[in-house]
């Protein structure tokens, strides 16, 4: 896997340095065509068009005519993304240089104004296409397969959640349709797996040279040609075996998968590979609480414990089980690997019956039992929230109580973990008083968030009556990195501040003719070098429309740096490397609460 190479850097010029006021504009309307990419161009028919804008509660959408025309009328004045898509092509957005990849460039909407001639064009979706095999070489039927997106982030390869998914048909073969060009992993997860937990008949014994000896013996006893002296004893039965999730090009390591690379259109053929049987084993114990009285009803989960951020992750994720009368719990047909077990007390449970437990544990194809996983205090993470107000009224009562506060784990880098979010992410309601309390929580990472209708939590290019300036923890600004929680250790004193004087960076960006130059992103980061990473609040893309104009409303204040660039992804803003290059030939900025500033820009090359 390779890192695509670095943009081209479009050197920008500051031309003027003042303030800016928008205005309330009446509706327009906004046309155009969707073609293929062939040469010549072909209309598409039947394709879905949307008009998308973070002041749009839901998109407007329309679908093409046969001469792959469309039209949006009433449309009110403002910035619109323009997104097309159809079964078989990969979706485009309008004005980005690559397809699938958003949001592209917005369209400018002006008072009563009429956009027109808006194209779009639809490229047909690359295939990864192949046949999957058991472990004795039979075609295996009806197995679902996925091919997920990599990209390089800090120069280490990520699945990116975006691709594919089918299954294999009654001749073992499958085909992926409809993805962007580029690189994946393809993954064959067997269908007697439901996120890791074997539920069909695949879940069975290896038959043991003990227990065939022992049938043959049954067999000849039938026939009076048995030995003489007792019956033999029935033999301990086999390992369970199951089939193991197999990346391509046949491991279950994903480590060893070897990525699928395709181009614009192509379809690959010949991506075969074979799933594979492993040794299960069960996981055996006992939940106590704090004073070593078994827990009925306790939930036990397991996860993987050693690539959460890989889809690898995902797969090996489990259904928790509930512990029985005694306490005692089995998880079942457990594949090898890195795991930990993580135990959490019945809603009905005493808080000071305890909350948690976790034990990491390796399964390498024996029985493990005699777990004693006892259950400790819950942890807590306690604020408020404060209104910096200068001329909007705070949020009364019933305001407040509409507020809620989050506390998500996160991944060794500080991203969201989206798998162990799903089962320990906790959230609590703030009082009427603006005060917050999240019990409940075991010991990691934490990522704080807080949702309140009418609030911004993230740069935008609208304004609002309220923008999250700060969440404050013991001096430091927790409101885009981690936090720990160890045991016995509450988190008290969160205060997270909100402001009705945000910053306001908008201008426009032009070329050498003094054109609008929609089609470069603007990269606008924080001069801080402890703020790159993934997630920050201090890293933003703002994206001119059409007229060249951009905005970005609720940077935290400080210093930043200014970068256009010929092309960009996402993901590129993540990686530290990336934006050292882009420092050399950025503009810098100071944005200040309440102020308004402009920078118009002006492309060098």
């Amino acid at each position: 896997m390779t890192m695509r190479s670095s943009p081209w850097i479009a050197v920008a010029i500051v031309l003027s340095f003042g303030l800016h006021a928008g205005a309330q504009r009446p509706a327009g309307s906004v046309s155009g065509t969707v073609v293929s990419d062939d040469s010549p161009p072909r209309p598409i028919r039947r394709a879905t068009v949307s008009l998308v804008s973070p002041d749009l509660g839901v998109p407007l959408s329309t679908v093409t005519g046969d001469d792959g025309l469309f039209s949006f009328a009433g449309v009110p004045a403002g910035h619109y993304g323009v997104v097309a898509s159809k079964p078989a092509y990969v979706g485009a957005f309008y004005g980005s240089k690559r397809p699938g990849r958003g949001p592209g460039v917005p369209v400018a909407v002006g008072a009563g104004a009429s956009v027109t001639g808006i194209s779009l064009s639809l490229t047909r979706g690359s295939v990864i296409a192949g046949t999957l095999r058991l472990p004795g070489g039979e075609l295996a039927h009806n197995m679902p397969v996925t091919a997920i997106a990599v990209e390089m982030v800090n120069g280490a390869p990520r699945l990116r959640y975006a691709g594919g998914r089918t299954a294999t048909d009654d001749r073992g073969e499958y085909r992926i349709f409809g993805l962007p060009a580029g690189e994946y992993v393809v993954i064959a997860q067997p269908s007697g797996l439901i996120m890791g937990t074997p539920t069909g008949p695949n879940d069975a014994p290896q038959t043991t040279p003990a227990e065939v000896s022992w049938v043959e013996e049954i067999a000849r006893a039938r026939t009076g040609a048995a030995r003489s002296g007792p019956a033999l004893a029935a033999p301990a039965r086999g390992h369970t075996m199951n089939y193991a999730t197999v990346f391509y090009p046949g491991t279950a390591d994903f480590a060893l998968a070897v990525p699928v690379q395709v181009g614009p259109g192509e379809e690959r053929q010949g991506v075969d590979f074979a799933l594979s049987l492993v040794a299960t084993a069960a996981v055996s114990g006992v939940v106590v609480d704090r004073s070593g009285a078994p827990v009925r009803g306790a939930s036990i989960a397991l996860r993987a414990g050693d690539d959460r951020l890989s889809i690898a992750g995902i797969v090996a994720a489990r259904a928790p089980v509930q512990s029985a009368v005694d306490g005692s719990f089995t998880v079942p047909a457990v594949a090898p690997g890195r795991y930990q077990l993580v135990a959490r007390a019945p809603a009905s449970a005493a808080s000071d019956a305890g909350i948690w437990a976790l034990q990491d544990v390796v399964v390498d194809g024996r029985e493990i039992s005699n777990l004693a996983l006892q259950l400790q205090p819950g942890l807590a993470v306690s604020g408020r929230l404060r209104f910096d107000a200068a001329s909007t009224p705070a949020p009364d009562a019933d305001g407040l109580t509409r507020a809620r506060v989050t506390v998500a784990p996160v991944t060794p880098d500080g991203a969201i973990d989206a798998i162990a979010s799903v089962r320990a992410s906790t959230a609590a309601s703030v009082a009427a008083d603006g005060t917050f309390a999240i019990t409940g929580l075991v010991p990691a990472s934490y990522r704080i968030g807080i949702t309140m209708p009418g609030v911004r939590t993230t740069p935008t290019a609208a304004s609002g009556a309220w923008t999250l300036s700060s969440i404050m923890l013991d001096g430091a600004d927790v409101a885009d990195r981690a936090f720990d929680l160890r045991p016995g250790a509450p988190v008290a004193g969160v205060v997270a501040t909100f402001t009705d004087r945000p910053t306001d960076l908008s201008g426009t960006l032009v070329d050498q003719t003094g054109r609008p130059a929609p089609g470069y992103p603007i990269v606008v980061f924080s001069a801080d070098r402890d703020d790159w990473r993934q997630g920050s609040r201090r890293i933003a893309i703002a994206r001119p429309s059409t007229d060249g104009s951009f905005r970005l409303v609720g940077l935290p204040a400080g210093r930043y740096h200014l970068a256009a660039v010929v092309s960009l992804e996402r993901s590129d803003v993540d990686d530290p490397s990336f934006l050292e290059q882009l420092v050399p030939a950025s503009l810098t900025v100071l944005l200040n609460d309440g102020v308004r500033t402009v920078q118009h820009l002006k492309l060098a090359r």
